[in-house]
């Protein structure tokens, strides 16, 4: 929850208002890029939900309505310039892009779905991270 706190965080720092289903989609390529890195970067991990990539505990806590919550730190270097490299490359997308370009043939989620609340493998999401330039 840490890392969507400070996505809004960031977002709202440039501007940038997200919604529920864009946290979600920059969550989720925040998480794929790290993979890419060797690193787990939150304990939760996505589920394929019918939006695509969904973070259910993120998204139970409505984190995006939270502008003002604390943001928890997160030690991993060079993090925070990560994110808002993420922020300022996805950010302003509309939601239904995103939506679209998660849920795109032969990604992660196209994998598991229709198989609605099961997890994404994490070898599926670094594989296909491998071959996105996210930032």
């Amino acid at each position: 929850m840490e890392l969507a706190r400070l996505l809004v965080d960031i977002a709202n720092n440039r501007a940038v208002k997200l919604n529920a289903t864009q946290l979600q989609k920059l969550l989720y390529i925040t998480y794929g890029y790290y993979l890419t890195k060797g690193i787990q970067i939150t304990e939760e991990t996505p589920k394929a939900w019918p939006s695509g990539p969904v973070f259910p505990r993120v998204h139970s806590q409505r984190i995006h309505e939270q502008p003002d919550a604390p943001t928890a730190p997160i030690e991993y270097e060079g993090l925070r310039d990560t994110v808002s490299k993420i922020v300022a490359r996805y950010g302003t997308i509309h939601p239904s892009k995103l939506a679209e370009w998660a849920r795109e043939p032969d990604s992660p989620w196209d994998e598991v779905s229709p198989n609605w609340e099961r997890p994404l493998d994490n070898q599926s999401i670094l594989a296909y991270f491998r071959s996105v330039e996210v930032v």
